[in-house]
């Protein structure tokens, strides 16, 4: 059993009634960690990573060509 269904989350598959969240992610394409946080710096700056190029939350766009284009407050409390 998936722990999305264990604790009746309607995540784990693409149907009818779940929510889509999915990204699209190429492993091809590596990158380098770039610190965007408010210090300006992170122990990880320079390392290689794979990022998601899209990303779609509840069947919204929030991520596209690697840039964040969702708006504040989308996340959703579980309950």
């Amino acid at each position: 059993m998936q722990k999305s269904a264990f604790f009746g989350i309607p995540k784990g598959s693409i149907e009818v009634g779940k929510d889509a969240d999915f990204m699209v992610i190429d492993f091809e394409k590596e990158q380098e960690i770039k610190p965007r946080s408010k210090c300006g710096w992170s122990p990880y700056k320079g390392w290689p990573c794979i990022y998601p190029s899209h990303v779609y939350l509840r069947g919204e766009k929030i991520v596209e060509e690697y840039e964040f284009v969702g708006g504040a407050g989308m996340g959703k409390m579980i309950q």
